[in-house]
């Protein structure tokens, strides 16, 4: 054993190197455990990096609040000096200082006098024709102003609520001091900016907006910066990327200063194919790239020889200028010779025509940089038209393997780790038009899902483009198929709508499944129910048990008498208070199937074989749960998967759309991992359920209790799925009535804390829902106010 060591020495690497070989005599379990050694400090090194990039994040952005709103307090005291000084000099001023004197003393005359005397001293001081004009001319910007769309006068009370707050006319204010102190009219227009870029305009002291609208735009001034794509013809979109993105030049600092700090620095390799001889498009493209903040990147493109020499004089013209793009001119395919010519880290694809947001490799460094062992990334998407407007951002959910089978859920900005890529096998030809899906679902397939990360931006435009054709869908669908073989799970896909996929598993086993269906009265419903479990339903092998809560309806308890003893149904008796939670844990404790079914009273079978399309996915060694499509009675959505957060705790997404609609991006038709999912209907192991200790019988006896055991199941490793084509009608607790009187109040109250306090850290961070989307919507819109912790 090494001599015990001071106080001075303790943390001494040699020291601490010489304990662990001493612990450690036998060399294979000295090398073990300097490698769980070296994985836990690069751990350790990882998390400080990235607590560090945090801090210094904040740090950056509190000092650039600091700074604009110390430039806008300093506008607006030199304007109001400007203005005073210009009043005390003035001779209306000296000539009417006794008389102010004297108002000042009476307040209450002093205010109706103030007007006439206004006008009064005006005529006196020969000002009357100036200030006349001057109104005319006030009232004259205020019309062209108020009716341009540029103005937005909500978007102006909402941006300066301080400056409003008293009711202040919002036009009023920006004609008469909002432009002076930088204001802006409206996220379409920027001030500074156009003053900046104007010096006439600045020098003339025009109103900017005013001098626009009257001359600027036809004569094609610029109103913003052009850095980037910035404006969406969609209002909503408009204003959250005025809030969101980077669009002045302190913000363009701040990111400078970000990328100057990153420490590592991985070299990404963009591939450009040029299969449309379009130089404009193109153009567009590499400007992108050439404009990025972060500078480690290489542009390899590939094209053809027979091109248009426009074009290639144009490349080689950039390549000469820029060392960082290079060309390959040849006969094969365009894409795996741009990947032939990648020498970086990471490879990712661009199409021409395409855009990358201005810090989009920046954002991908820092993500890469905080976790070194990703092996493929992507990011959230807009689309950009002809006229750089852009529209339809897809704010996409973090990795989703079930998503992934229905639509390519990665796509854009999609990166990889290029000796992945290479070991995969490269991009495969005969999947021209569904490359990136087929791509990312066999590196999925030789990596593990803690290894790709999903950068919840929007750092990819995509150019507007016709709808891709059958050749493109057929080829995606062979990339699903293939992937399904790579998995061992046969199954069939089939056109899902919008260019989607449905994935039909076949069944490669039966097991028994217990239906657990807690009633109480209710007769109509219940028969409902079990009668569409007996007559609709196709899956061969199930037990149903009804948990009878003290129901005293005659009716009812010779219904459920009549079955028992046909051997139809279980009946498991409860007389205790309602508890949900305990009716399944004391049914599940009596359940002879492997798998357990809990079903609301009040559902019934739509899809025959609903039972058989659940079960495909709960086979799955890594699936904790599975949930079904549910629908109210008038054929709207009750139940697409749970949003952890979306209502104060959770809610149902896409509730009340119209079956048969796909939603945000057909998300409500596919298939997916979502976090959890409602115990109207949920399939679930029972051996897994009685391991995790069913449901929360003691803090959760009426709500919440599925989606904590949802919550539970992901928390040890399981995957939690909806299963879109598993459909039934669900009435939603209507036997149970609504929680209305001040027990059930106090009740609710307390789950709700309890909730809150257990799943603090995904309460607003559900990995299946974008932190962009608003929590207070079932319908997926844009939040207000984005739950990033930084935004540029």
């Amino acid at each position: 054993m090494p001599p015990e060591p001071t106080t001075a020495v303790r943390g001494d690497a040699d020291w601490r190197l010489a304990a662990l070989l001493a612990d450690h005599p036998d060399p294979g379990e000295a090398v073990a455990a300097l490698s769980q050694a070296f994985r836990e400090l690069s751990a350790t090194a990882a998390q400080l990096r990235r607590a560090e990039r945090r801090t210094r994040e904040r740090l950056v952005q509190a000092q650039a609040r600091a700074e604009r709103q110390r430039g806008d307090l300093a506008a607006e005291i030199a304007w109001l000096r400007a203005r005073l000084a210009g009043m005390e000099a003035s001779t209306s001023w000296r000539l009417t200082a006794p008389l102010r004197a004297l108002l000042t003393r009476l307040p209450g005359l002093a205010a109706g006098l103030r007007p006439p005397l206004r006008w009064l001293g005006w005529t006196l001081t020969g000002r009357l024709g100036p200030q006349l004009r001057r109104r005319r001319q006030l009232a004259r910007w205020y019309r062209l102003v108020a009716g341009d769309a540029l103005f937005d006068a909500d978007w102006y009370r909402q941006e300066y609520p301080e400056v409003v707050a008293g009711g202040a006319d919002p036009v009023l204010d920006y004609l008469t001091a909002g432009a002076a102190a930088g204001r802006n009219p409206g996220p379409g227009f920027s001030t500074r900016h156009y003053l900046d870029h104007n010096p006439d305009v600045a020098a003339a002291g025009v109103n900017p907006l005013v001098h626009y609208l009257e001359q600027g735009r036809d004569q094609g001034r610029p109103t913003a910066p052009a850095f980037q794509p910035r404006f969406s013809r969609d209002r909503d979109y408009d204003a959250w990327i005025q809030a969101h993105e980077a669009v002045d030049d302190a913000a363009l600092e701040r990111l400078r200063a970000l990328v100057a700090a990153l420490t590592a620095r991985p070299v990404i390799s963009l591939l450009l194919p040029i299969e449309e001889m379009d130089l404009a498009s193109l153009e567009r493209t590499v400007a992108s790239v050439r404009g990025q903040l972060y500078p480690d990147w290489e542009l390899c493109v590939a094209l053809d020889p027979a091109a248009d020499p426009a074009v290639v004089a144009d490349l080689r013209r950039q390549a000469d200028q820029d060392g960082r793009i290079r060309l390959a001119v040849g006969r094969e395919a365009r894409l795996p010779a741009a990947l032939a010519l990648a020498g970086g880290d990471h490879i990712a694809r661009l199409d021409q025509g395409d855009a990358l947001s201005p810090a989009a490799l920046y954002w991908v460094a820092a993500e890469l940089g905080d976790w070194p062992d990703t092996d493929a990334l992507f990011s959230d998407e807009d689309t950009i038209d002809a006229d750089g407007f852009r529209r339809d951002p897809n704010f996409k959910p973090d990795w989703n393997p079930a998503l992934m089978l229905g639509q390519d859920a990665f796509a854009r900005l999609g990166v990889f780790r290029r000796a992945l890529v290479l070991a995969a096998g490269g991009y495969r030809p005969g999947f021209e038009g569904a490359e990136d899906h087929d791509l990312a679902l066999r590196v999925a397939a030789v990596t593990g899902p803690d290894h790709i990360r999903h950068v919840p931006r929007v750092l990819y435009h995509r150019a507007a483009r016709a709808v891709a054709g059958p050749g493109a869908w057929q080829a995606g669908r062979r990339a699903v198929e293939d992937h399904l073989v790579r998995l061992g799970r046969p199954g069939t896909v089939s056109p899902a709508g919008d260019g989607h996929y449905r994935v039909d598993y076949a069944l490669t086993a039966l097991p028994r499944v217990s239906i657990i269906i807690p009633t109480r009265n209710g007769l109509d419903l219940l028969r409902g129910c079990i009668d569409s479990l007996r007559t609709v339903s196709t899956y061969p092998d199930t037990e149903i048990i009804v948990v009878d809560n003290g129901s005293d309806e005659a009716a009812t308890l010779e219904y459920l008498g009549d079955l028992a003893a046909a051997g139809a149904i279980r009946v498991l008796r409860d007389d205790g208070p309602f508890n949900y939670s305990r009716l399944n844990n004391r049914a599940a404790d009596m359940a002879t199937g492997d798998y357990l079914c809990l079903l609301n009273n009040d559902t019934v079978v739509i899809t025959p074989d609903w039972l058989g399309h659940m079960m495909a996915h709960a086979l799955q060694p890594d699936v904790g749960a599975v949930g079904a499509m549910l629908y109210y009675a008038d054929d709207t959505i009750q139940h697409a998967g749970v949003v952890i957060g979306m209502g104060g705790v959770a809610g149902h997404v896409h509730r009340r759309l119209p079956r048969g609609q796909g939603g945000y991006f057909g998300r409500a038709a596919l298939t997916q991992d979502v976090s959890a999912v409602t115990g109207a209907c949920l399939l679930t192991r029972r051996s897994l359920y009685q391991e995790l200790g069913g449901l929360n019988e003691r803090a959760l006896t009426v709500a919440f209790n599925d989606v904590d055991y949802c919550l539970r199941l992901r928390a040890a490793g399981y995957r939690v799925v909806w299963a879109a084509t598993a459909e039934l009608y669900h009435l939603e607790s209507v036997s149970r009535g609504p929680d209305t009187d001040p027990a059930k109040q106090r009740r609710f109250a307390a789950e709700i804390d309890y909730m809150v306090e257990r799943w603090a850290d995904v309460m607003h961070a559900d990995p299946c829902f974008n932190p962009n989307l608003d929590l207070q919507s079932t319908t997926p819109r844009l939040a207000r106010q984005s739950r990033l912790s930084t935004s540029f």
